[in-house]
């Protein structure tokens, strides 16, 4: 589900840290290596992971310049030092750059989870709302389908069409996203148009109906009960 970057020049470090059972049941399934900075930020530019883990104190450069790199380049990725100097000095410099969280070596499970199962918890957040989003962005083509055409017959088959998915899944994700079943919205549109025509108009019930996209007057008579708790009628009689 989400990918992680381990940056240390230890090799027996590298190798031993990734692989350990702790990440993949805290939903981290994709692990990659680099043993400096300039491959990390090779890897950081293709692969674009949701993790970084960085050691500090390297040959060439140090983890500071990696994370001033994430900070500029990759600031959605996620940083954690991992380091064997337990010093404040290193740990408030690192947290001004952005770091999420101090691991320090040698690690333990209880260590990576308490910091990696927050981290991972927010991507899961941020995953499932920019789902949200791009399913509401799906379905505004059919609501201003329905506001247009509320009077015509108006199938499912075709809004899903619309929103360029399948009937099933169009129909869940209407009712996720929205909070009603499409059937219910679409007569939500009409009763709101209807009760414009009964507080304006005084047209007869059955042609109101008739105007809105009910073609049977006993279902829209129904209807309008269930939205408003009452008859047409009677809800004219009130306004």
């Amino acid at each position: 589900m989400f990918s992680l970057l381990i940056v240390d020049d230890e090799t027996i470090v590298r190798n031993a840290i990734s692989r350990r059972a702790i990440w993949r049941e805290l939903g981290i399934d994709y692990i990659k290596t680099a043993p400096g900075v300039a491959q990390a930020r090779e890897l950081i530019e293709s692969e674009r992971p949701n993790l970084v883990m960085t050691d500090l104190i390297m040959p060439h450069e140090d983890g500071f310049a990696l994370m001033r790199y994430v900070q500029e380049n990759a600031p959605e990725t996620r940083m954690v030092v991992l380091s064997a100097y337990n010093e404040f000095a290193y740990a408030a410099e690192a947290m001004r750059l952005g770091a999420r969280g101090y691991v320090l070596k040698p690690t333990d499970d209880e260590q990576i989870r308490s910091i990696f199962g927050g981290l991972v918890e927010e991507l899961r957040r941020e995953r499932l709302w920019a789902k949200e989003v791009s399913a509401y962005g799906s379905l505004n083509p059919v609501l201003d389908y329905i506001g247009r055409n509320y009077s015509e017959r108006i199938s499912l088959e075709t809004a899903a069409e619309l929103a360029g998915m399948s009937p099933a899944y169009f129909s869940a994700t209407f009712s996720r996203v929205c909070g009603v079943t499409f059937v219910d919205y679409v007569n939500s549109v009409r009763i709101e148009k209807a009760k414009a025509l009964l507080r304006t108009t005084s047209d007869r019930i059955q042609e109101i109906g008739e105007r809105v996209g009910f073609r049977d007057n006993t279902y829209f008579c129904r209807v309008f009960r269930k939205f408003t708790g009452m008859s047409p009628a009677s809800w004219r009689r009130q306004v």
